[in-house]
């Protein structure tokens, strides 16, 4: 499940009740019956999102340590040859 944040949502007053106002310009009624206090999500429903999150720091890490490595120099001849044999494909 992704959250997204909404600003027009964070205005509401969040409290047991019943809320009008204008919600992406459409007039709207919200009740908010109970608080559920924020509570940890089990591994098992994030693991999924962690892992995805950890390689993509990991690949970023290693692309840091790459770059602060091995420098980086374009031979414009080549280029432009390799770009020829592309678009004549």
């Amino acid at each position: 499940m992704v959250y997204r944040d909404d600003p027009e949502i964070d205005r509401i007053q969040w409290t047991e009740g019943a809320r009008t106002g204008r919600i992406k310009g459409y007039p709207s009624l919200v009740v908010i019956n109970r608080i559920i206090e924020p509570v940890p999500l089990p591994l098992e429903e994030v693991r999924g999102e962690m892992m995805s999150g950890y390689q993509e720091y990991i690949e970023n890490e290693w692309i840091k340590q790459l770059k602060d490595k091995y420098s980086v120099r374009i031979d414009n001849a080549v280029l432009a040859e390799v770009k020829k044999s592309l678009k004549d494909e």
